[in-house]
């Protein structure tokens, strides 16, 4: 690696690498390694001297050392905060139904959502899966939300809804808590675009899920608030899957139940995380990694500008 840009100001020597230079959205001035000593100014004075010279030839390796010393710390200085500035950093929020209840943490759809993205050639890592059983509206915005603002990732999702509705959680309440919780979620993103809402599932075709049928009218319910959902949605431009229809596969078949009788085993987990993985997409012209000191470094004020599309 040649380093040739250079910013001298009496002691103070700032170096960057050409090859990231190149990159930067400033510029440095050019100095030639023929200047004189760096630290003596009494040696441009008299460089003619010969005592100076003694003492110059002496700054000036010196000074060379320094320089490359500061080169590397500048390097890895860069690479410590620009590396992977697209690196998509994932939080998932939500119930058990994100949570991965009725198979295992390790078999939640976020997490199968990850690997199968990974998989695509994403630079994706789930940061963290907030979602807790039982969890409703409130209970994101109290516990969750304040978490995820300390995380601040650049991808989101939020599936939530069902214990409000069996809460008897009023669908006007609903949308209010749901307004707000989309809305901060939102102002963490670096864009709106970064934000996948996920409608409730059809829990009372499960067996288990019959028996809220004595207390409230269930299906009714969820409709309504998923049509809630998807207007809450759609009012911010948020990208939405729809799993209501698959989800009532497991009507049909038993191995998309889990053991409890009321969650999605992990084979459903994983047909809502095929769903979901193909609603999103990353632009194919950006590279994966950015590593300093090379020619595919980009400048990372352009790059989470527009991260994903949705399809």
């Amino acid at each position: 690696m040649i380093f040739t840009d250079l910013r001298i100001n009496s002691v103070i020597i700032e170096i960057v690498p050409e090859e990231i230079s190149r990159s930067f959205p400033f510029k440095f001035n050019r100095r030639s390694w023929d200047s004189p000593c760096f630290f003596c100014n009494t040696y441009k004075e008299n460089r003619g001297r010969t005592d100076y010279d003694k003492k110059g030839i002496f700054f000036r390796e010196v000074s060379r050392i320094l320089v490359v010393i500061l080169s590397m710390l500048c390097c890895f200085s860069i690479d410590s905060v620009w590396a992977d500035p697209q690196e998509i950093r994932y939080v998932a929020l939500g119930d058990s139904y994100t949570a991965g209840t009725g198979a295992s943490p390790e078999e939640s759809w976020p997490v199968i959502l990850t690997e199968r993205l990974k998989a695509d050639g994403w630079n994706i890592k789930l940061i963290a899966n907030l979602a807790r059983s039982a969890g409703t509206t409130q209970n994101v915005i109290d516990q969750q939300l304040p978490v995820y603002k300390t995380l601040k990732p650049n991808f989101a999702t939020v599936l939530i809804g069902a214990n409000d509705l069996i809460q008897g959680v009023s669908p006007a309440q609903f949308r209010r808590h749901l307004s707000l919780l989309l809305g901060e979620m939102v102002n963490v993103l670096p864009n709106d675009g970064q934000l996948l809402v996920v409608t409730i599932p059809d829990f009372f075709i499960t067996p288990a899920g019959a028996q809220f049928s004595m207390v409230i009218d269930v299906v009714q319910g969820i409709r309504k608030f998923n049509a809630i959902i998807k207007e809450e949605a759609e009012r911010r431009n948020l990208a939405l899957v729809d799993i209501f229809p698959v989800s009532q596969q497991m009507g049909q078949d038993a191995s998309l139940i889990g053991a409890d009788g009321l969650h999605p085993s992990a084979k459903a987990y994983a047909s809502w995380a095929e769903l979901i993985a193909k609603k999103v997409v990353i632009p194919k012209d950006l590279p994966q990694k950015i590593l300093c000191g090379t020619e595919n470094a980009l400048r990372p004020h352009r790059i989470l500008r527009s991260l994903f599309f949705w399809k």
